[in-house]
Protein backbone atom coordinates (compact mmCIF):
# COMPACT_ATOMS: atom_id res chain seq x y z
CA UNK A 1 0.00 0.00 0.00
CA UNK A 2 2.78 2.45 0.87
CA UNK A 3 4.57 1.90 -2.43
CA UNK A 4 1.31 2.45 -4.32
CA UNK A 5 0.59 5.65 -2.40
CA UNK A 6 4.00 7.10 -3.15
CA UNK A 7 3.90 5.96 -6.76
CA UNK A 8 0.60 7.84 -7.13
CA UNK A 9 2.07 10.96 -5.52
CA UNK A 10 5.24 10.80 -7.61
CA UNK A 11 3.41 10.31 -10.92
CA UNK A 12 1.15 13.32 -10.59
CA UNK A 13 1.94 15.84 -13.29
CA UNK A 14 1.32 19.27 -11.85
CA UNK A 15 1.62 22.29 -14.10
CA UNK A 16 2.83 24.61 -11.35
CA UNK A 17 5.01 24.09 -8.31
CA UNK A 18 2.23 25.09 -5.89
CA UNK A 19 -0.06 22.42 -7.37
CA UNK A 20 2.80 19.95 -7.30
CA UNK A 21 3.03 20.00 -3.52
CA UNK A 22 -0.69 19.39 -3.15
CA UNK A 23 0.23 15.80 -2.14
CA UNK A 24 1.36 17.14 1.22
CA UNK A 25 -1.30 17.09 3.93
CA UNK A 26 -2.34 20.51 5.27
CA UNK A 27 -1.10 19.54 8.74
CA UNK A 28 2.13 17.87 7.55
CA UNK A 29 5.10 17.92 9.89
CA UNK A 30 8.60 17.90 8.42
CA UNK A 31 11.65 17.25 10.57
CA UNK A 32 15.32 17.42 9.60
CA UNK A 33 17.44 15.19 11.86
CA UNK A 34 20.62 15.43 9.77
CA UNK A 35 23.72 16.29 11.78
CA UNK A 36 25.88 18.13 9.26
CA UNK A 37 25.49 21.02 6.87
CA UNK A 38 22.23 22.88 6.48
CA UNK A 39 19.48 21.70 8.83
CA UNK A 40 15.90 22.94 8.46
CA UNK A 41 14.70 21.82 11.91
CA UNK A 42 10.98 21.17 12.26
CA UNK A 43 8.59 22.81 9.80
CA UNK A 44 4.81 22.98 9.57
CA UNK A 45 2.91 22.60 6.30
CA UNK A 46 2.94 26.21 5.08
CA UNK A 47 6.63 26.66 5.92
CA UNK A 48 7.58 23.37 4.26
CA UNK A 49 5.75 24.34 1.08
CA UNK A 50 7.61 27.67 1.00
CA UNK A 51 10.94 25.90 1.45
CA UNK A 52 10.19 23.46 -1.37
CA UNK A 53 9.05 26.25 -3.69
CA UNK A 54 12.23 28.20 -2.93
CA UNK A 55 14.25 25.18 -4.05
CA UNK A 56 12.43 25.30 -7.37
CA UNK A 57 12.93 29.05 -7.65
CA UNK A 58 16.71 29.05 -7.09
CA UNK A 59 17.53 28.21 -10.68
CA UNK A 60 14.07 28.36 -12.27
CA UNK A 61 13.79 24.60 -12.76
CA UNK A 62 11.71 21.99 -11.06
CA UNK A 63 13.50 19.94 -8.42
CA UNK A 64 13.19 16.23 -9.20
CA UNK A 65 12.92 13.71 -6.37
CA UNK A 66 13.96 10.12 -7.10
CA UNK A 67 13.22 7.16 -4.86
CA UNK A 68 16.52 5.30 -5.13
CA UNK A 69 15.76 2.49 -2.70
CA UNK A 70 13.04 1.42 -0.30
CA UNK A 71 14.94 0.48 2.87
CA UNK A 72 12.07 -0.55 5.16
CA UNK A 73 8.28 -0.56 5.39
CA UNK A 74 6.20 -0.71 8.56
CA UNK A 75 2.49 -1.31 8.30
CA UNK A 76 0.56 0.13 5.39
CA UNK A 77 1.48 3.79 5.79
CA UNK A 78 5.14 4.21 6.73
CA UNK A 79 8.25 3.80 4.58
CA UNK A 80 11.95 4.50 4.86
CA UNK A 81 13.63 5.28 1.56
CA UNK A 82 16.79 6.71 0.08
CA UNK A 83 15.79 9.80 -1.89
CA UNK A 84 17.93 11.84 -4.25
CA UNK A 85 16.93 15.45 -4.92
CA UNK A 86 18.17 16.57 -8.34
CA UNK A 87 18.48 20.28 -9.06
CA UNK A 88 18.59 22.16 -12.32
CA UNK A 89 22.29 22.97 -11.97
CA UNK A 90 23.11 19.26 -12.11
CA UNK A 91 23.74 18.85 -8.40
CA UNK A 92 22.02 16.22 -6.26
CA UNK A 93 21.59 15.63 -2.54
CA UNK A 94 20.76 12.24 -1.08
CA UNK A 95 18.80 11.76 2.13
CA UNK A 96 17.53 8.84 4.13
CA UNK A 97 13.87 9.77 4.53
CA UNK A 98 10.92 8.44 6.53
CA UNK A 99 7.49 9.14 5.08
CA UNK A 100 4.05 8.49 6.54
CA UNK A 101 0.89 8.83 4.47
CA UNK A 102 -2.59 9.70 5.66
CA UNK A 103 -5.06 6.93 6.50
CA UNK A 104 -6.74 7.36 3.09
CA UNK A 105 -3.32 7.08 1.35
CA UNK A 106 -3.92 10.39 -0.42
CA UNK A 107 -1.27 12.66 1.11
CA UNK A 108 2.00 12.64 3.01
CA UNK A 109 1.52 13.68 6.64
CA UNK A 110 5.05 13.22 8.04
CA UNK A 111 8.52 13.51 6.54
CA UNK A 112 11.73 13.06 8.52
CA UNK A 113 15.22 13.38 7.02
CA UNK A 114 18.18 11.47 8.46
CA UNK A 115 21.86 11.29 7.63
CA UNK A 116 22.43 8.58 5.02
CA UNK A 117 24.21 6.30 7.50
CA UNK A 118 21.62 6.68 10.31
CA UNK A 119 19.50 3.69 9.29
CA UNK A 120 19.07 2.43 12.87
CA UNK A 121 17.48 5.68 14.10
CA UNK A 122 15.21 5.85 11.04
CA UNK A 123 14.01 2.26 11.56
CA UNK A 124 13.26 3.06 15.21
CA UNK A 125 11.12 5.99 14.07
CA UNK A 126 9.18 3.72 11.69
CA UNK A 127 8.48 1.34 14.59
CA UNK A 128 7.28 4.27 16.72
CA UNK A 129 4.93 5.42 13.96
CA UNK A 130 3.66 1.87 13.46
CA UNK A 131 2.83 1.59 17.17
CA UNK A 132 1.29 5.08 17.22
CA UNK A 133 -1.12 4.56 14.33
CA UNK A 134 -1.62 0.82 14.81
CA UNK A 135 -1.64 -0.13 11.15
Amino acid sequence: MVKRAFKNLDERDYSTASERYRGLADQIVFEDRRSGGVNFGTLDGPTLRKMLLLGDDVDGTRTRYVFEEVVAVRGDRSVLARIDSHYGDGSAIGTLTCFRVTSDFAEVERIVWFDNDDVDAAVVLLAEWHAEIGD
